[in-house]
């Protein structure tokens, strides 16, 4: 099977680049970072309302989001993702977390592969969330954890 990349590069696009994706990385997450909630006082976390690889919610920390907000982390999370996959080193892939440590947040959850650390797309987001509930008001998160992952110049992680 041919690689990400050496399909790209068959239908003229550019490898090693996101085709523009991560641009609108600032406008998803402002408009995003607005409509995230926490879930009200007292109100029961129903795990038939989540989506269905969800983990636990309580094991991480989600039973803290209001339903919706479950729902738009996890498709931002999708989308963020998919932006990394466009950009990201060729053998970055989706793939699920898997680890001999106990208690691994990540057990059999979608992680990127690839970066030499798995990437937890829902965790990262549902942190990024977290802190937009807690006054961080950047609407460029998004992008700065692209650049961050990538290692692209404002970045320093390498992949």
């Amino acid at each position: 099977m041919k690689s990400r990349h050496e399909r790209a590069e068959k239908h003229g696009q550019l490898p090693d680049h996101d085709q523009g994706r991560s641009a609108g990385l600032p406008p998803l997450w402002a408009w995003a970072r607005v409509r995230v909630a926490w879930r009200h006082a007292g109100e029961a976390v129903d795990e038939s309302r989540l989506p269905t690889w969800f983990p636990d919610p309580r094991g991480i920390g989600f039973e803290r989001f209001s339903d919706e907000t479950i729902w738009l982390i996890d498709a931002i999370a999708r989308y963020w993702a998919e932006v990394l996959l466009a950009g990201g080193p060729p053998d970055v892939r989706w793939g699920t977390g898997r680890s001999r440590v106990t208690g691994y947040l990540d057990q059999n959850v979608p992680v990127l592969l690839g970066f030499g650390d798995d990437l937890p797309p829902i965790r990262i987001i549902g942190s990024t969330a977290s802190n937009a509930l807690e006054g961080d008001e950047r609407d460029g998160r998004l992008e700065e954890l692209h650049r961050l992952w990538l290692g692209t110049p404002s970045g320093a992680r390498k992949g």
